[in-house]
């Protein structure tokens, strides 16, 4: 191994381990600044916590409005090769011969933006939806295939070139005065109490794919004497938790 595949090793060990779970923070402080310079600061909303049907909450990382609709930002600050398609619930990330899967970014930014449209659809029918899927520039995402309307799955190196385009070639469907409404009402799901941020991260433990010993990530493995796959945890030998 060169020193550099040995660098490349290490950085996504770092990456991955539960000692650098707040990295998925310093992709949202980049994605926020980029949008600053897009939106201005007063349209950019950050860690908005909104009520399901079920009760339940979802968090939006990063919402900005703008007179030609809302714009839903899902921050994926991961490394690696990237693979999934709009319909697929799981996504894979591969790292050399590890293989990660997370839940389908899509999905779960349509989720947001249903969670949205639940407060707003009857006062503001024809507001248009963006769902952006932004990751860092160290992945690949050449294996994601997309086929639905107003979403993008992009590196944060080309979304200010995209934004851009779309900003300026939609035609206004919000007023001055609607806007300020809306940033209002935005302003108040920001950063709630400790109380709904605890129990939204619990109903997120049990929906994400983590080890309930260890919250390590759960990587997909083969059995070679059962020719199977099966789902263990990332810290082993550490820790042995495994599922079918």
């Amino acid at each position: 191994m060169t020193l550099l595949e040995s660098l490349r090793y290490y950085a996504d060990y770092l990456f991955h381990s539960q000692e650098y779970e707040k990295t998925g923070d310093i992709g949202e402080q980049h994605l926020y600044r980029e949008l600053i310079a897009l939106f201005g600061k007063k349209n950019i909303f950050r860690n908005l916590y909104l009520e399901k049907e079920n009760g339940k909450t979802t968090e939006i990382d990063l919402l900005a409005i703008h007179s030609t609709g809302i714009y839903v930002f899902e921050s994926k600050n991961y490394s690696g090769l990237i693979i999934g398609s709009t319909e697929e619930r799981q996504w894979r990330q591969i790292l050399g011969k590890k293989v990660y899967t997370f839940y389908n970014p899509i999905l779960q930014n349509n989720m947001h933006i249903r969670a949205l449209q639940g407060y707003l659809l009857e006062k503001y029918p024809n507001i248009n939806y963006y769902s952006y899927i932004v990751f860092s520039i160290r992945c690949d995402l050449t294996e994601i295939e997309t086929a639905q309307e107003r979403t993008f799955v992009l590196k944060r190196e080309f979304l200010k070139q995209n934004l851009t385009n779309i900003l300026q070639s939609q035609e206004p469907i919000l007023s001055e005065k609607e806007i300020s409404t809306l940033s209002l009402f935005f302003k108040s799901k920001e950063r709630p109490d400790e109380t709904v941020r605890v129990q939204h991260n619990k109903n997120i433990q049990e929906a994400l794919n983590r080890c309930p010993n260890c919250n390590g990530r759960l990587v997909v493995r083969y059995n070679k004497k059962t020719n199977q796959t099966f789902h263990g945890c990332e810290n082993f030998p550490k820790c042995r938790y495994t599922k079918s």
